[in-house]
């Protein structure tokens, strides 16, 4: 810990990667796991849309988490450009078509 705020790994390899965070930002983990700090695995929302997706992840089954795996970073990816959407959006939607048993 630095002061009373704990440093994470994942807040300078996100930006060794990509912009600044912005204020009212954070970093999330796509999978749920804290530890899994892959670039792939991350994602950075709005406080209130991480608050919306640790909901939604807390409804999933374990097995629903398993790790993201550079071909399904690849396949997200793919998808945001041919959509036009974030990836935040993409992986959110995916939680929540999963949970309505969407295919």
């Amino acid at each position: 810990m630095i002061g009373s705020r704990r440093q994470y790994i994942y807040r300078p390899l996100w930006q060794k990667h990509h912009d600044a965070i912005a204020e009212g930002h954070v970093i999330h983990h796509i999978n749920g796991n804290s530890a899994d700090d892959r670039i792939e695995n991350l994602i950075c929302v709005t406080h209130s849309e991480h608050r919306r997706l640790h909901h939604l992840l807390k409804r999933l089954p374990e097995t629903a988490t398993a790790r993201i795996t550079p071909e399904v970073s690849a396949r997200l990816d793919r998808h945001c450009e041919e959509t036009g959407r974030t990836r935040q959006w993409v992986v959110r939607q995916a939680i929540e078509d999963y949970l309505s048993g969407a295919e």
